[in-house]
């Protein structure tokens, strides 16, 4: 019974299919993610660094906030840099 109910779902079409698999391929292949990723992580540095540079007297916890966000974009980068995309089909 359960062999006829399967059967009775209609295939998706190949076509979309074919378009799905497409985007998914040119999104990974553009590395689309990681780069909005990096790109708003150096948004958020540049400006967290604009609010400690106008503040008159910065505290150590302040300057702690930045030293940390700072030294953490060295990670977020290297990750990027390191997550390439890997060609497993072959030729091209």
């Amino acid at each position: 019974m359960a062999a006829v109910a399967e059967a009775a779902a209609p295939a998706p079409s190949s076509k979309f299919v074919k378009a799905c698999e497409g985007t998914a391929h040119c999104i990974n292949r553009l590395r689309i993610v990681p780069r909005i990723i990096v790109g708003g992580y150096g948004y958020l540095i540049w400006d967290v660094v604009q609010w400690f540079m106008a503040l008159p007297e910065p505290t150590t916890q302040q300057a702690a906030l930045i030293t940390t966000l700072t030294g953490v974009s060295v990670a977020v980068f290297g990750f990027y840099m390191q997550g390439g995309v890997t060609n497993k089909g072959g030729g091209k």
